[in-house]
């Protein structure tokens, strides 16, 4: 039998041939070097050609599902759609038999979908699973769209060697890309390991990781969170809102972070909208469709949290994925336990120059070998030196000693103790200061001093508070000496008592005795210790002042009144625990009230006899007024009879010497008047109100000029003049004292009166001048006394009371009235208010 007997089968063994030659040729395509989507999509192509099939695929199985890959002749569309088995049951059939399924009927075969087939518009299709280490990795499908076909046993060989290459080239690939993959991963880590450690500012070191991180497993945006308590605070973002740094969420708020930090373990979320894992508020804001989250971890204890995010689609993450952040989850840890100590360090740094500042104080290294001084910033701050000349020389700063110790006095000072303290004074500026240093002596080896450090401290405002104590306490005990003041201190605890040596004195006790509170109360009779406990109990009961005057007995039997005052301190329960005082001796104060008692009862009894003495007198004057008024009256109506009745009869001098004796009767009458409102005025008590002399001296003067139209005169009253006074008294002494001046002012030819204040000696003083007669200034003490008439004073009319009203009408008001003058050079009357 040959070929020619039996042309089918020659057929078939030639096809094989060729297949076989088309397959070595594919072979050596998988096997090129070329890029391996670029090989199997020519493995499609060219499969697909040989076989003399009208299509081809290669579906890749992901999770349950099929996804399309590669095609041939198919719309490309196809590429990357994904099908379930129930859309591929003859997919699904080859990768549960592993073996290769032919279907020569598409349409009508129960091993296929045949909605699905009509859709792809296949007639016979072929698949093959494609195995990679006892596990289907995918399909490869060949089929036929024009019409129905049987594969042949040499094409389904050819389709299954086929696949076979494709599995080890899509298993080579995979490796290449795995190692790949790791080695981008691990260039990855050390390049954030390189930024952990390449600047000491940590949220520039966390943005650059987390940048890095999400860049490398190809996620969208990521977040990490510090744990504070039950609380979870946005540290650091990425291609997130940057509102979201500093927010702080609760552990509902973000459950998926509360659940990995519970479970300490991570967590994929391939669907965070249906995840009962995840609070759906927080996935709403974000926008979030998949994520993976992992804890932070230090030292056994969650710090924190890192989450990676998918936007767009709920893209999976991977295992490598998975792997690469749990690696990294631990630099990250590091750098934020890191970022929270360096926090903490700047904190405490931060604490420790403002204790340095509110303390006034700082710390120092002095090397002895290399002569350095090394100062923090308290001490340039105290010692008023700008920190950027840098710390002094050693010459400098021992330059600013009032007393330069030098390095052998330091050493002497030190010695061979290990801390020392000592107070110095020296010079910031041109100012005195003082500083408390506390020093320690560094040792080599050999006990050698090598280097001195310690703390410096400026007491200049404690040393000026203790010297001003230490005077106050020296003038207290001169005052207290001075006046005789005892001080005590009294324990309420104890019972137990501290007096001063003059408290002592006083109670006629030795300076070395010791005193209690029952001591003290055994100088007191009965009464006087039940009064003096009383008012202890009430001043430590009400929180008073305690004070007492108290009757004691000394020792030898004298007795003294004495006044103690006291202070009592309570602690935090409000109980008292102590009292502070002072004792002072009053006897010699109580004799003296004693007298000033008496002598005010004399008083009082002589200013009743004065007061009885001036009623009598008011009295008197009324009923001597009254007397010679009745008489004088008579005398002058008889004058006024005999010139009306016999004036033709009289001869000149008759008629003068009546009319003289008329008017003398008259002006006896006025000074009867005069002496009656002189005398009331000794009674009389101001009325104390608001009133304007400015306005009264022009009422006044309006009332002279109208006396005298014919006169050339001047007045000069100035404005506001306010006192405070009884008007109507003012008013007639400032009436008599222009009057006085315009009487004396009658014989110039223009007259010039003035009405002022000014103010002498810190004193309102207030004024009436005119350029009249004038007096001679030894004369002043006649003007004020009662009917005394100064030399040429007869020239003028007048009552000889009117300045002795003005002095008794001030002096009523508590003021003072003078005058100073000079002979036809005019006078100036003064007068004060203690008002004013």
């Amino acid at each position: 039998m040959n070929g020619q007997d039996h042309p089918f089968l020659c057929d078939h063994m030639v096809r094989a041939h060729k297949l076989c030659l088309q397959l070595n040729d594919i072979m050596m395509l998988i096997n090129s070097s070329h890029d391996i989507d670029e090989i199997l999509h020519e493995v499609v192509q060219a499969s697909c050609k040989t076989l003399g099939c009208e299509s081809a695929r290669i579906a890749m199985r992901e999770g349950d599902n099929w996804v399309i890959r590669y095609v041939s002749n198919l719309p490309n569309d196809l590429i990357g759609r994904s099908f379930t088995d129930e859309d591929l049951p003859h997919a699904a059939l080859a990768m549960t038999t592993r073996m290769p399924v032919a279907i020569d009927d598409a349409l009508n075969d129960d091993r296929t979908n045949a909605e699905m087939m009509k859709s792809l518009g296949i007639k016979s299709v072929m698949v093959l699973p494609l195995v990679e280490k006892d596990a289907v990795i995918g399909t490869l499908l060949f089929g036929y769209h024009s019409r129905a076909v049987s594969f042949t046993d040499a094409e389904t060989d050819y389709a299954e060697r086929m696949a076979t290459g494709v599995a080890i080239a899509l298993q080579s690939a995979r490796l290449y890309q795995d190692l790949a993959e790791s080695k981008r991963l691990s260039d990855a880590l050390n390049e954030i390991d390189t930024v952990l450690y390449s600047t000491n500012d940590y949220d520039a070191i966390m943005n650059k990781m987390l940048q890095l991180a999400t860049e490398v497993i190809g996620a969208e945006t990521a977040v990490i969170f510090s744990k504070d308590g039950d609380r979870w605070t946005v540290r650091y973002e990425y291609k997130l809102p940057v509102s979201l740094v500093g927010q702080t969420f609760s552990n509902t708020e973000v459950m998926h972070t509360a659940v990995t930090a519970e479970t300490k373990r991570s967590l994929v979320v391939q669907d965070a909208l249906n995840c009962p894992e995840i609070d759906q508020k927080f996935v709403e804001m974000l926008g979030i469709r998949s994520l993976l989250d992992f804890p932070l971890i230090l030292k056994g204890e969650v710090v924190g949290d890192l989450t990676f995010h998918y936007h767009s689609s709920p893209v999976p993450f991977n295992e490598r994925q998975v792997e690469f952040v749990r690696k990294l989850q631990i630099s990250i840890s590091l750098a934020l336990e890191n970022d929270r100590l360096l926090d903490t360090s700047r904190q405490r740094e931060s604490m420790l120059k403002e204790a340095e500042k509110l303390g006034k104080s700082g710390y120092f290294k002095y090397d002895v070998i290399t002569r350095k001084i090394i100062w923090s910033e308290g001490v340039f701050h105290i010692f008023g030196r700008d920190p950027a000349l840098g710390e002094p020389t050693v010459e400098e700063f021992f330059d600013l000693y009032s007393v330069d110790p030098g390095q052998e006095k330091m050493r002497e000072l030190v010695g061979n103790r290990e801390t020392t303290e000592l107070d110095a004074k020296m010079t910031r500026g041109d100012e005195a200061c003082f500083f408390h240093f506390v020093i320690r002596s560094v040792k080599d080896d050999k006990g050698d001093v090598v280097a001195f450090m310690g703390t410096i401290q400026d007491i200049t405002e404690r040393k000026r508070n203790e010297e001003a104590l230490r005077l106050s306490e020296q003038h207290m005990y001169y005052a207290t000496t001075a006046a005789g003041i005892g001080l005590w201190n009294w324990d309420l605890t104890t019972n137990e008592m501290v007096w001063s040596e003059r408290c002592m004195e006083l109670f006629g006790r030795p300076p070395d005795q010791l005193m209690t509170y029952q001591a003290l109360m055994e100088t007191l009779d009965e009464e006087e210790r039940q009064r003096a406990e009383e008012v202890v109990r009430k001043a430590l009961q009400e929180k008073t002042d305690y004070v007492a005057e108290l009757r004691i007995v000394l020792p030898d039997g004298k007795v003294r009144w004495i006044m103690s005052k006291g202070h009592g301190y309570y602690d935090d329960r409000g109980e008292p625990t102590s009292m502070h005082g002072i004792t002072m001796d009053i006897t010699d104060r109580l004799r003296l009230d004693q007298e000033i008692k008496r002598l005010n009862m004399e008083l009082a009894a002589r200013a009743a006899e004065l007061e009885t003495a001036n009623k009598e007198l008011e009295a008197f004057n009324y009923t001597v007024a009254h007397d010679l008024r009745g008489p004088l009256n008579t005398i002058g109506l008889y004058l006024q009879t005999i010139q009306q009745l016999h004036c033709a009869e009289l001869d000149e001098t008759c008629g003068d010497y009546l009319t003289g004796g008329y008017k003398n009767v008259q002006r006896m009458s006025d000074l009867i008047d005069v002496l009656l409102e002189f005398s009331k005025l000794s009674s009389v008590e101001p009325q104390r109100e608001n009133a304007d002399i400015s306005a009264m001296a022009r009422e006044i003067v309006d009332e002279l000029k109208r006396t005298s139209p014919e006169r050339h005169y001047a007045f000069r009253i100035a404005d506001g003049i306010i006192v405070n006074g009884d008007p109507k008294l003012l008013r007639v002494a400032l009436n008599n004292l222009l009057r006085n001046a315009w009487k004396y002012t009658g014989k110039k030819e223009e007259a010039v009166i003035e009405v002022g204040a000014t103010e002498l000696c810190g004193k309102r003083v207030y004024f009436v001048r005119d350029n009249g007669q004038g007096f001679d200034q030894a004369d002043t003490g006649k003007l004020f006394t009662p009917f005394q008439r100064l030399p040429g004073a007869e020239e003028f009319q007048g009552s000889g009371i009117g300045l002795a009203t003005v002095e008794r009408i001030i002096q009523r008001h508590g003021g003072k009235v003078w005058a100073e003058g000079e002979p036809d050079r005019g006078a100036c009357f003064y007068f004060t208010l203690s008002a004013d």
